[in-house]
This record gives structure tokens, sequence and C-alpha cells, in this order.
């Protein structure tokens, strides 16, 4: 049985300068622990902020986040919960900032 959980979070202080909403949408096994993917949203202008992967409650695979202006933000890869590999941190306009082999470090 697949079980779709909505969650709405939403900054406590309304005037705060990053009043960044997000809603996460799951889908859910019979298990306790998740599976799958998690996208959150920049609620509003509904835009994809993130999305990363979970094995049995563990963030595994890909990981990648955006601005708000759609550019790519961060992209790079988990296992058994560690960054690992190499990962890219990009500006605001998708050029590449830096990297870092989290494998070398």
């Amino acid at each position: 049985m697949l079980v779709v959980l909505f969650l709405l979070m939403a900054c406590a202080n309304p005037k705060a300068p990053d009043n960044q909403q997000e809603v996460l949408l799951l889908h859910k096994a019979d298990t306790n622990l998740y599976t799958g993917k998690i996208v959150g949203y920049y609620v509003e202008i509904d835009q994809k902020k993130y999305e990363e992967f979970y094995d049995k409650g563990i963030k595994s695979g890909v990981y990648r986040s955006w601005f708000k202006n759609g550019y790519l933000k961060m992209t790079g890869r988990y296992q058994n919960d560690k960054r690992v590999g190499v990962w890219k941190w990009y500006d605001e306009k998708g050029q590449l900032k830096y990297m870092l082999d989290y494998n070398r470090s």
C-alpha cells in the first residue's frame, strides 16, 4: 500500500529575509524507513529546490539543488549518508564556482 504525504513547511517569521517555503511529496511504503526520492519546492514560484534519494532511511544516490532562478546550485552523490565523489557548486548564473572530491578529503 502506497501512502502519499504532503508536508508544508514555512518560516515561522514571515518577514525573515529568506522567506522560503517548500513542499515535500513523499511516497512511503508500509515500512518505517523511507526508500525513494524526495523533492523540495519553492512554493511561491512552483520551482524545484532540491531532490535527494533515500534507501531504507539512508541518503543514497544523486543530490541536486537549484536556485530560485532555475540554475543548478549544487550537485553530488551520497553513499550511506555520507558525501562521496566529486561535488560541484555553482553561482546564480550557472557558472561552476568550485569542486571538492570527498574521496580525497
